[in-house]
């Protein structure tokens, strides 16, 4: 089973992207969610109506320990399984003037926008070097 892993899949971009691939790939769809199950379903349901498959996998992109147990637990799941594309697409803003942004802010936003991308992309990387065939897309 082919499959395309799109972080912060359930709304915005990455809804639309989960769409897209519906529409003109084979992939199976992992829609990752981290706050929003509901508009995470929702795009499942739009995969499906398209012909495609999917499922929703819910973790925070920015905690590496919590990337690598689920990820782990879906390979494990899913032995034949071979993730061909990452889209990172998970990211937050803090809008307003950097004069007034807090140290906090600027590290959730870090965190998710450039430690997600590691985190996710890490655990795929060298499976990807192995098959020698994968695709990475970053949005931030």
């Amino acid at each position: 089973m082919k499959c395309a892993l799109v972080t912060g899949g359930s709304r915005g971009i990455g809804n639309a992207i989960c769409e897209k691939l519906s529409q003109d790939s084979d992939y199976h769809i992992l829609i990752n969610y981290y706050s929003n199950k509901e508009e995470a379903e929702n795009t499942l349901e739009k995969v499906i109506a398209n012909g495609a498959t999917g499922e929703i996998l819910k973790f925070d992109v920015a905690n590496f320990e919590e990337v690598q147990s689920v990820l782990t637990e879906w390979q494990e799941a899913n032995p034949d399984a071979i993730v061909e594309a990452i889209i990172n697409n998970a990211g937050i803003t803090k809008d307003g003037l950097f004069m007034w942004m807090s140290f906090e802010d600027w590290s959730s936003v870090i965190n998710t926008s450039l430690n997600g991308f590691f985190n996710v992309t890490n655990f795929f990387m060298q499976k990807m070097l192995r098959n020698k065939y994968g695709r990475i897309v970053n949005i931030v």
